[in-house]
């Protein structure tokens, strides 16, 4: 062991080469005056104290070597091993914990692992159970295999104090992470790693490798589908290949032990994204062990003209727009919210995408958020047009979509606007967690307000009665809002009329512009009376109720709605609240609707402006009320109107990859009606659409995908005009996983004009790879995918030994097969493992004990004591104390017990009456023995003697000189204090004799 194992800071120990001696050389001043023995106590102290607090600066610690072995053994769950060899891995561990060398207290655990691992069981001292009693209770994903994570959890398993070792029991087929980095890392730790390889064969087995398509084809352009299977055997099977949900192509095919090849031809007539799937079915009376791998999937691209999706709440209002658009041979797919489609691979047929007044309750949440990673990761185009259920009118505000946009629905700079005050009246839920359910929906409610807007909330307390959760109030305080949320419980009621002439007051309060009541119940509450709703619809609040319950009545319900003029919705569960919540909610921002004559301001020009005489714009006859964001591009904007300051009409920015416009007055329908007979009407929006549209990749560039492992990659091949390779591109690659995550990919040059990207494909699905790039001075973008159809836990179907064998190697481990086969299991605790030590730190303790020689050595050379004379002392009291001992425990002498009987009779016999005190009988009886000696004491203490007091002859001469004369007790007095005296001026002697 070097120094550097004993000391976490050795470096300090070169101060003792430094104070040591400077101790040394400053302690013959500072010490001189003391006496030899003091001084080099002292001396000694000093060293002592500077030597234990260097040692503490060098975190001095103490070590031993620790024999114990822990083992914990990871075993493999993932999908690919057969249910039989996970039983067959229990009865391994639980026989091999046995072996373990109880004597040195070795340890054993258990790691479960998938794609997810979890401890199964804790490094202990102690056996397994039976095998037929030990079950794993891990949860674990199975759908991938993570060596590294289950090694890493493993070692941070390991307890102190023990040498470490693990048993890998797997099929070795790692399909996340880097399991030798982890190996190495557990290298590091002193972790040995032995693998016993979990081994299966399938008798048969078909396994649809590959399906290939080119990424990108011309109209009337043959092309090639290759599909790629793979069996364990020759055995027959039925091909089928399929376009867009379609049959293409069914074949029956002889398959030969390997890899299969099959081609078929297609030819493409129409611009359209086309999506292929293969699926291979084995044969009647065929086997196919694992069936979750028989199909695969692919897509390619015809270009052609931009292609737009337009999503429009009722087409015909937009026959304006979609004539427009059509007669500028922009190629037009025109869906209502419900059609809108769910996967983000079908919008790579699109250029661009325009929602034409469509509400936010009308799409979901993953909708929305999908919207925003295709514009921002895959360059595709986005406008949005104005409407009465458009933009912040439309509940979008802090949502996705507005993030894309180059407007805010938030419009806090306004000075005057009109605003909205939203109240919800609550009653309990009686559906499994319906409370729940509603307090999570109208979380979504608030969120869509704005700053300026009121809301509160009143409800039916159990104990309390009629109360708010939370009064009337701006939305500026929303995290207030959201805490009371969390933490309340409405109860039942009896009748509406105290929540709602509550909502009704505090709605009265506000200065809002619009006033709304949303009522949440089951309906079994009296309604309020004919006099309250009279008042709520004179001051303009509409009502719109929720009928929500197994046992609900919703015909009260839908009276109060009536007589409210506001909606009624009928439910049967919570699927549906967070909709109509939010459009309840929207109703309050229809303050944002601004409806007046506008003349548009021109602000600046851009490049979709080109051509348009923007003097001739037609006027407007209303608008949605947004704010500018200030890195985006206002091209169009309001006149000011009452003080206030413009607002946009039409703006642009770049969002990531893609493009967004905002148009906030609509297309033709109510608000400009004038501007369809306007002679640029078409090319006014087509220039615009053009310009958002996704700007498609050069005709030049070839493109190839491909996976390897759990590697997703896509090859670019670019060449000029003259078939001359460009060399230098700086690409932007983003990737959409399946998940909806954008995540960015790593683009190099690998050859002469050719580029690769990489990333990781983790998850089954559609990968949406694009890739942006600058060529001429133009930006281009070119998009593509790659699709892993099922988890490469299906793929591999053998075991891995080569990895196996590296991760034991790497570690210094062992391969265990040999030794399972005959049953010994000793070789698991074998020795020549790296031996644990066990360390302690002593920094502490050497700081307490330095301090204490500090304050022993303050008091040795500040305070003087004669040891000698306290030796002395110390041995009189000690010898005092045991001749006292001796004394009590010296037995009674006959004549003095003789004395005390005698006495106590005297006692018992003395006249009651006697009362002449104790100390005038002393002096009788003192007198008697002074007068006359020959009085004997029975004559001295008898008790019919008696003398008076007063009759008491005087003390004569010759007694009083007795009395003055010193007594013997006095005279040792003087004796004492002599004796004292002169010790002191020895004392003092001796101090002297010492200093000189």
């Amino acid at each position: 062991m070097s120094l550097f194992d004993y000391f976490s800071r050795p470096w300090f120990l070169i101060l003792l080469l430094v104070c040591l001696p400077a101790i040394f050389y400053l302690s013959r001043n500072s010490l001189a005056g003391l006496g030899p023995v003091r001084r080099w106590t002292s001396l000694v102290l000093r060293t002592l104290v500077v030597t234990f607090l260097i040692l503490a600066l060098a975190q001095f610690r103490w070590l031993w070597d620790n024999e114990k072995l822990a083992v914990i053994f990871l075993v493999d769950r993932s999908a690919s091993i057969p249910a039989q060899h996970e039983q067959a891995a229990v009865e391994f561990i639980t026989e091999a914990s046995r072996e373990r060398n109880k004597d040195r207290g070795d340890a054993v655990g258990v790691v479960a692992f998938g794609s997810t691992a979890g401890i199964e069981l804790s490094p202990r001292p102690l056996n397994l159970p039976n095998s037929d009693k030990f079950n794993f209770q891990t949860s674990v994903e199975r759908d991938y295999t993570d060596l590294q994570s289950a090694m890493r959890l493993a070692m941070a398993a390991f307890p102190e104090g023990y040498s470490k070792r693990i048993v890998l029991i797997s099929d070795g087929n790692a399909n996340r992470g880097d399991a030798l980095e982890e190996a190495r890392a557990a290298l590091a730790e002193d972790v040995q790693i032995d693998t016993v390889a979990l081994r299966y064969d399938y008798d048969s087995e078909i396994l649809l490798d590959k399906l290939v398509v080119p990424p990108e084809v011309n109209i009337g352009e043959p092309f090639e589908i290759r599909v790629v299977v793979e069996s364990s055997d020759e055995t027959k099977a039925k091909l089928r290949l399929f376009q867009n949900q379609e049959v293409l192509h069914v074949e029956d095919v002889e398959l030969q032990k390997g890899r299969n090849f099959f081609r078929v031809t297609q030819i493409l007539d129409k611009s359209d994204m086309y999506y292929f799937r293969a699926v291979i079915e084995p044969a009647e009376g065929a086997a196919d062990a694992v069936i979750q791998n028989n199909s695969a999937m692919a897509f390619t691209y015809i270009s052609g003209q931009p292609r737009v999706l337009l999503c429009t709440d009722d087409p015909n209002l937009d026959d304006d727009l979609i004539l427009a658009l059509r007669d500028e041979k922009i190629w037009l797919e025109v869906v209502q919210p419900s059609a809108l489609p769910i996967d983000p691979a079908e919008y790579l047929q699109y250029d661009a995408v325009l929602f034409s007044n469509v509400a936010a309750h009308d799409i979901s949440e993953s909708q929305m958020q999908m919207m925003e990673n295709l514009v921002k990761g895959a360059g595709i185009g986005f406008a949005m047009l104005g409407g009465d259920e458009s933009f912040g009118a439309g509940g979008y505000l802090g949502s996705p979509i507005e993030k894309l946009l180059p407007v805010n629905m938030d419009v806090q700079q306004k000075k005057k606007l009109p605003n909205g005050a939203l109240a919800i009246v609550m009653h309990s839920c009686e559906i499994n967690n319906g409370n729940f359910w509603a307090k999570a929906t109208i979380k979504q409610a608030i969120e869509i307000l704005s700053p300026q807007d009121y809301a509160g909330v009143v409800y039916a307390d159990y104990q309390g009665g009629d109360k708010w959760l939370f009064p009337m109030m701006l939305c500026n305080r929303k995290q207030f809002m959201l805490n009371r949320l969390s933490n309340f419980a409405p109860g039942d009621m009896q009748s509406f009329q105290g929540v709602m002439t509550k909502a009704y007051k505090g709605l009265a309060e506000t200065n809002a512009a619009i006033k709304h009541v949303i009522v949440f119940s089951d309906g079994d509450p009296m309604l309020p009376s004919n006099a309250l709703i009279n008042k709520i619809l004179a001051d303009k609040i509409t009502i719109s109720t929720i009928c929500m319950g197994w046992h609900s009545t919703p015909a009260p319900m839908k009276k109060l709605a009536e007589l409210g003029s506001g909606n009624f919705y009928q439910l049967s569960g919570p699927d549906s609240l967070p909709e109509i919540f939010i459009r309840e909610a929207s109703t309050v921002r229809k303050a944002l609707i601004e409806e007046r004559t506008v003349h548009p301001m021109v602000r600046r020009g851009g490049s979709f402006l080109t051509g348009i005489n923007l003097e001739a714009l037609p006027t407007l006859e209303g608008y949605v009320i947004t704010s500018e964001k200030e890195k985006a591009d206002h091209f169009l904007t309001t006149d000011s109107h009452e003080g206030n300051p413009p607002d946009p009409l039409l703006s642009s920015w770049h969002y990531g990859l893609g493009k967004s416009v905002a148009f906030t007055s609509d297309a033709g329908r109510r608000w400009t009606a004038g501007w369809t007979s306007w002679q640029q009407y078409r090319q006014f929006w087509s220039q615009i659409v053009r310009w958002v549209s996704r700007t498609r990749s050069d005709d030049r560039f070839r493109i190839s995908r491909t996976r390897e492992g759990d590697t997703g990659i896509v090859y670019i091949d670019a060449v000029d005009a003259e078939s001359n390779f460009l060399n230098g591109l700086n690409f932007d690659a983003t990737v959409i996983t399946p998940d909806q995550k954008t995540k960015g990919a790593t683009v190099r040059q690998v050859g002469p004009g050719r580029y690769r990207a990489e990333f990781p494909v983790n998850d089954k699905g559609v990968y949406l790879t694009t890739l942006k790039y600058s060529i001429n001075g133009q930006d281009k973008v070119y998009t593509t995918g790659v699709t892993i159809p099922y988890s490469p836990e299906y793929r591999k179907l053998s075991t891995n030994d080569n990895l196996l064998q590296r991760l034991a190697d790497t570690t210094g481990g062992k391969i265990l097969d040999e030794d399972i086969e005959t049953g010994k299991y000793e070789s698991i605790y074998r020795s020549g493992f790296n031996v644990a030590r066990d360390s302690k730190d002593l920094w502490r303790h050497l700081l307490f004990w330095a301090a204490i020689l500090f304050f022993i050595d303050v008091f040795i050379r500040r305070v003087i004591v004669d040891y000698v004379d306290l030796a002395q002392t110390g041995y009189s009291k000690v010898t005092g104390f045991i001749s006292r001992k001796k004394a009590q425990r010296t037995e009674t002498d006959d004549r003095l017990k003789t004395l005390l009987q005698r006495k106590a009779g005297l006692k018992h016999n003395v006249d009651p009456e006697d009362s002449a005190p104790a100390t005038q009988k002393f002096y009788q009886s003192s007198s008697s023995d002074e007068d006359d000696a020959g009085v004997t004491m029975d004559t001295k203490f008898d008790a019919s003697v008696e003398q008076d007091a007063s009759s008491r002859p005087a003390p004569s001469p010759s007694a009083q000189k007795k009395k003055a004369e010193p007594t013997p007790e006095a005279k040792e007095e003087d004796g004492f204090t002599s004796r004292l005296l002169a010790a002191k001026k020895r004392a003092l002697k001796d101090k002297k004799n010492d200093e000189q």
